[in-house]
């Protein structure tokens, strides 16, 4: 595999990841999804030198980028698993598939020390869905948010504009054969995250840097102008959006939670009973208080600093 990147290409990719949306939230200073999206974009980067090179040095760094990544989060297991899928449609030589499985083996000893709450705790991230068409909905929504952010929602005129600008970059992606490779090896696991139920708007961030790879590929093809147009078009969009504030998706970025927190808190004693219904009050919760489970709405009452937390249905 020989990759070669023009350096005008190259500065439009890095603009169309200075310019995207969606990286506006996702790719905030605190948080665990900036550092899995910096992780991701650490194994792509040196997965790819690896292909093109060769070397130990790019295979060290691909083995590190890829340990830090499932210990930040479990779904890193996914991307390895669709980069072997990459390395089969690529039609990699023998030596390859040794040097990247016995990579892949030196993970997976990394990560012994944290398999068994791995085991246990993703059947408990894993939902399945109870309606089919609102399944279907909130897929597309989380696939459309990931281009031109949660902002541009795809009921509003922005975003029915950025859903006709992506709609013509999947054409375009899968006219371009190297850039429909990339386009599967991002919709695979993005498919399967969704139908396991697993994906919320924050953590689409693990995608960020296969979505900028994709649209790096179309702005290296031979219908680059069109594909820069469209890019633009979806992410001006987002950027309303983000801007007016008046065609977003979701509250859950605007809303004050963490100020709420910080008031029951403030004005709460021991002794007191604190009723929500809202997910949110208690994640902020969580960080303000010692607590005593996960970061959702409490399943029973729960004690913490004296106050007894519970859901008010």
């Amino acid at each position: 595999l020989t990759v070669h990147v023009p350096i005008d290409t190259l500065s439009r990719g890095l603009l169309a990841g200075v310019a995207w949306p969606a990286g506006y939230f996702l790719g905030r200073p605190a948080g665990w999804y900036s550092l899995a999206m910096a992780e991701t974009a650490a194994v792509s980067w040196c997965y790819y030198r690896w292909r093109q090179a060769g070397g130990r040095l790019p295979l060290a760094g691909l083995t590190i980028s890829a340990a830090l990544l499932v210990y930040t989060n479990y779904f890193g297991w996914v991307f390895l698993a669709a980069l072997v899928a990459d390395l089969l449609l690529s039609r990699a030589t023998r030596t390859q598939f040794r040097q990247f499985l016995a990579a892949a083996a030196i993970v997976f000893l990394a990560f012994l020390p944290v398999l068994r709450v791995f085991v246990n705790e993703t059947p408990t991230e894993i939902h399945r869905p109870a309606n089919w068409l609102a399944f279907l909905a909130r897929s597309g929504y989380l696939a459309h948010s990931l281009l031109a952010s949660e902002m541009a929602a795809p009921w509003t005129w922005p975003g029915i504009v950025a859903l006709a600008a992506g709609i013509g970059l999947l054409w375009l992606a899968w006219n371009h054969p190297p850039s429909r490779r990339l386009l599967l090896l991002l919709a695979a696991p993005l498919a399967l995250g969704l139908a396991a139920g697993v994906f919320s708007g924050s953590r689409l961030a693990l995608f960020g840097p296969w979505l900028l790879l994709l649209l790096t590929s179309l702005l290296a093809s031979e219908r680059a102008r069109t594909a820069a147009v469209l890019t633009a078009v979806a992410f001006s969009m987002g950027w309303l959006g983000i801007a007016t504030g008046r065609y977003k998706g979701t509250h859950r970025y605007t809303e004050p939670w963490s100020q709420v927190a910080l008031q029951v808190v403030e004005l709460s004693k021991p002794g007191d009973v604190i009723l929500s219904s809202h997910p949110s009050l208690f994640f902020h919760l969580s960080y303000l208080l010692p607590w005593p489970q996960d970061r959702w709405l409490p399943r029973a009452p729960l004690y913490a600093a004296g106050r007894t937390f519970a859901t008010a249905l």
